[in-house]
């Protein structure tokens, strides 16, 4: 298994993002107070461990930083200050958290650009990327949004350091974008320096799954606590002529109380293309060209983990994800 190598010195990024491009609706953040956040290296036995087992990676983090989940999003908590916040997420769609000015988590193509995106250069094995948005009212978005992929997934972690800044009248944009993305990348800002020195310690594991399932030509891992069962599907005429119902998907789920953690593969008129009903949905192309979606409606944490962690066992497995 490959591990990452580490990172050069934090004057390389400087380096690397010298040139910034202009973009609209941006402005001048002004210089604020640093914080004392921690003090330790990485490699210090106080760090703690988040170790995803499900996904396949962990990282290390200093105390005086939280870990927390809710509703879908894991994140890093700094003692202090609520709205500065380390997202660490596994998806197959690129996004960034730009909550003031899209009130979530924005999509974006590398290929096509976004009309935040600043700058970007390359940290060890993460590509990294810079925003800068107005949010309006005030609030203005900035991000540094890193990420690598592997098994078709997006493995994502984003400082998200939000300000409240009056913005000053008849001012030079081109100039207020480069004070204002050259404050993300100081490496004497406390919360841009922890981000560095956490994200210098991912590295990839080998994924926990206790169950593994062969269905259609495709072979995927569960883990622990979860069950596999046959969906099935049988019309009113088929029901009176003695038909026996046909299976059209496989459901994999858990049930604790009264919560239903379910993610399905296949399944009647399933489609990922055009159906909004779905929280998460990826197509799979077997090794024998038949296609799947995968798919979930569930929007809690421990599902989209499970649902990124199949997916990602399934390409292990010889699957592809198939883009339409």
């Amino acid at each position: 298994m490959k591990k990452n190598q580490g990172f050069g010195p934090l004057w390389v990024l400087i380096v690397a993002l010298g040139v910034i491009l202009a973009v609209g609706g941006v402005w001048y953040f002004g210089s604020s107070p640093q914080t004392k956040v921690f003090e330790p290296s990485p490699n210090n036995p106080i760090w703690r461990v988040y170790d995803d087992t499900t996904n396949g990676f962990e990282i290390k983090y200093p105390t005086g930083v939280t870990l927390e989940k809710q509703n879908s999003d894991t994140y890093l908590s700094f003692a202090g200050d609520n709205k500065v916040h380390i997202y660490i997420k596994v998806t197959n769609a690129l996004s960034v958290p730009l909550f003031g000015t899209f009130g979530g988590w924005y999509q974006y193509k590398k290929t096509t650009g976004s009309p935040s995106l600043i700058s970007a250069a390359t940290i060890g094995d993460f590509m990294v990327d810079y925003f800068v948005q107005n949010g309006g009212m005030g609030s203005w978005d900035r991000a540094i949004n890193a990420y690598q992929m592997k098994n078709g997934m997006y493995y994502e972690l984003a400082l998200y350091y939000p300000k409240e800044l009056s913005m000053p009248a008849g001012a030079d944009r081109q100039a207020a974008v480069v004070k204002a993305s050259a404050d993300l990348r100081d490496p004497n800002n406390a919360y841009v320096k922890a981000f560095m020195q956490i994200l210098s310690t991912f590295r990839f594991t080998e994924p926990q799954g206790v169950g593994i399932e062969t269905w259609n030509g495709m072979t995927f891992d569960y883990p622990a606590g979860w069950a596999v069962r046959e969906d099935k599907y049988v019309t009113p005429a088929q029901i009176a002529k003695g038909t026996p119902p046909s299976v059209v998907g496989l459901i994999i789920g858990k049930i604790a109380g009264a919560n239903q953690y379910v993610v399905e593969i296949g399944g009647r008129q399933a489609d990922c293309r055009g159906n909004s009903g779905y929280t998460k949905c990826v197509t799979i192309q077997t090794p024998d060209k038949q296609l799947w979606p995968v798919h979930t409606i569930n929007s809690d944490s421990e599902t989209l983990s499970v649902f990124n962690a199949i997916v990602q066992s399934i390409v292990r497995h010889g699957g592809v994800i198939y883009n339409y």
